[in-house]
């Protein structure tokens, strides 16, 4: 490195001291230090992407997924339009690369304070599909579906999906956790109160093969009738909810009188599924395995 020695001398009165050379440098340190970030981050999401592939296009489809060989499974992250919806519903989606015979799909909303990324980042998402686990699970999806969705919303996203190739179109689990139990509650008091049952009846029985709720107050006002339509048409209902969380275990036994649920405390909060991850996606292996 070459070092210039500048002796100071005496300037003139109408000549400036200021020497730019320091704001020169000072901006190429900042500049450079800028694009080592970029590069760095650039280099750090090529790396991730083994693990979550955005969507090319709206509805990935089954055709536009891709594998490595030693890959078990794949999260995908892409969003849907709706027509009762503005704008795109997110959606996280995790497929086993393996062949499931006659495979469930799992289908999770969230609660009001959560969304799709807490089912990514609780591993729960990545847990539920991985075939070294021995369920019966052929994938996952995780909805951004909003917590003031009624019944009519749940049922246009399934189809939706199961149209563009998504989910197929067989009976599915679908989990609930707390205000996103509204959409399935609704769904059930629109059934029972409407003037055709059996063909409502039939629409639900095409995509749901079990609910799964969590601690969900939607239940607290949820009528006998609602509850009944689940035990009269053999539909399984998995109640779940936190040992701490004594709103849970109010409505999950209301399902148990009234809906012959399956109820079952794990350790935790409101969100225990958050508290005992482990031990919930035990409970929805088993739950796949009873079909």
């Amino acid at each position: 490195m070459n070092i210039e020695i500048e002796t100071k001398e005496r300037l003139p009165k109408y000549k400036s001291r200021n020497n730019f050379g320091g704001g020169v440098n000072f901006v190429k340190f900042f500049l450079a230090f800028a694009i080592s970030l970029t590069l760095g981050f650039i280099f750090f999401r090529i790396n991730d992407s083994s693990e979550v592939y955005a969507g090319e296009k709206q509805g990935v489809g089954k055709e536009d997924m891709k594998y490595d060989e030693a890959s078990t499974h794949k999260i995908f992250d892409d969003s849907i339009s709706l027509k009762s919806k503005p704008g795109l519903l997110h959606y996280l989606y995790c497929k086993r690369v393996d062949s499931v015979t006659d495979g469930l799909e799992v289908v999770m909303l969230h609660g009001a304070a959560f969304s799709t990324k807490d089912w990514k980042t609780s591993g729960i998402l990545k847990g539920l599909c991985d075939p070294k686990k021995q369920s019966m699970i052929s994938s996952v999806i995780a909805l951004d579906l909003p917590v003031s969705a009624d019944g009519n919303m749940l049922t246009e996203v399934i189809f939706s999906l199961i149209s563009e190739g998504v989910l197929d179109n067989r009976p599915k689990i679908l989990v609930t956790p707390s205000a996103s139990g509204k959409s399935m509650v609704t769904l059930a008091e629109s059934i029972v109160s409407s003037s055709d049952q059996k063909k409502e009846l039939e629409n639900l029985q095409s995509f749901m093969k079990m609910w799964v709720p969590v601690a969900s107050p939607a239940v607290k006002s949820m009528s006998a009738d609602a509850m009944k339509l689940f035990l009269d048409n053999e539909i399984p209902i998995h109640a779940i909810y936190g040992s701490l969380d004594a709103m849970g275990s109010t409505v999950s036994k209301k399902l148990e009188t009234y809906a012959g649920a399956t109820v079952t405390e794990i350790y935790g909060h409101h969100p225990c599924y958050l508290d005992s991850p482990e031990e919930f996606m035990r409970l929805i292996r088993n739950d796949s395995k009873t079909f």
